[in-house]
């Protein structure tokens, strides 16, 4: 024996079905169900952060025409601060992501030290933009280190 979908069967189970799916997101989004925020260091490595070393954190998003500007100032001030400093990309993959570090504008470089946020920089197109503020921690700080570990957590909330 076939089962046989018409229109009108098709139309009464997508009637009964949609209310399910849509009570499904709305639970999930109410129970803080999202997809997981992953954090890397610049080699690719999960991010662990111990130390008292300053963190530049680089938000990035694979569509922009303009990261390349952005991307070429980190890439500078990583190998002028190598070992001073430690850096990392973000990639802003959703809106979950650009709230966790409480930046609408992407892409940006946060300044952070010991877990706090001292500098927020957007839109950067040059190195020179941030090396005073980068120099200034830099010198102000020794110590603390970069672990990678597989399943390591981000930056504690960030």
């Amino acid at each position: 024996m076939a089962i046989v979908v018409t229109r009108v069967t098709a139309r009464i189970l997508l009637a009964l079905l949609f209310p399910l799916w849509l009570a499904l997101k709305v639970f999930w989004y109410l129970m803080g169900y999202r997809k997981p925020i992953y954090v890397s260091t610049i080699d690719g490595d999960p991010l662990r952060f111990a130390g008292d070393k300053p963190l530049v954190i680089a938000l990035w998003h694979e569509g922009l025409s303009f990261w390349d500007d952005t991307a070429a100032a980190v890439e500078q001030l990583r190998a002028e601060f190598a070992g001073r400093c430690e850096f990392a990309y973000v990639e802003v993959t959703s809106r979950a992501v650009a709230e966790a570090y409480n930046s609408p504008v992407v892409p940006a470089l946060i300044l952070r030290h010991r877990g706090a946020e001292v500098g927020r920089f957007v839109n950067v197109m040059s190195a020179d933009e941030v090396r005073p503020a980068v120099m200034t921690l830099a010198g102000a700080t020794g110590g603390g280190s970069l672990d990678a570990e597989p399943g390591a957590a981000a930056d504690g909330g960030a």
